[in-house]
């Protein structure tokens, strides 16, 4: 979990996500089989915009107000997670065209600029539907097969019409707290 300025080990944090569940139940049965922690915790298959977002207690009406507004002015959301590709400690799917996540995410992090994304650890976030964190070891076994598996699957044409708000209820146990919509 990030440990930032304003949290301890123990606080409990939110994100703000895309959730892409509602675009491919065989895609997010991919994710159940290869990535069953994350599902265990309550974590759907998603794009990451900001995490850690604030920390849960400080979800204030005024932050509330300012995703409303921010996410109120923005478009609808058109891409398609296209193809398996990997992080040295993840498989995911990836979204193309990711210019226009990229954009959102860069924007967000300015309205929020003391939560960057992942904590600022890296210079550029790539957008990306985490699928599976296998062992180093199982590695490139397991991005064999989600690959094969996934050859029918993708691409997956995604419209998103709405951001959720994701916050833990307990130490890694997450839920969705609100859903943001994009202006029509």
């Amino acid at each position: 979990m990030w440990t930032g300025p304003e949290t301890t080990e123990q606080e409990l944090t939110t994100a703000v996500v895309l959730v892409l569940s509602q675009f491919s139940p065989r895609l997010t049965a991919l994710h159940a089989e290869y990535h069953p922690a994350a599902v265990a915790q309550g974590i759907p298959l998603h794009i990451t915009l900001l995490a850690p977002f604030v920390p849960r207690r400080a979800l204030t009406d005024s932050v509330m107000a300012t995703l409303r507004t921010f996410f109120a002015e923005r478009a609808p959301l058109s891409f398609e997670l296209a193809r398996i590709d990997a992080f040295p400690d993840a498989l995911y799917a990836a979204p193309e065209p990711a210019v226009e996540l990229i954009d959102l995410i860069d924007e967000l992090a300015l309205a929020f600029p003391e939560t960057p994304p992942y904590g600022g650890a890296f210079a550029r976030p790539i957008p990306h539907a985490t699928l599976a964190e296998p062992e180093e070891s199982e590695r490139e076994h397991t991005a064999e097969k989600l690959r094969a598996a996934a050859a029918s699957v993708l691409p997956v044409p995604c419209e998103v019409t709405y951001v959720s708000l994701l916050e833990e209820h307990e130490p890694e146990r997450w839920t969705e707290r609100e859903r943001f919509s994009l202006a029509s």
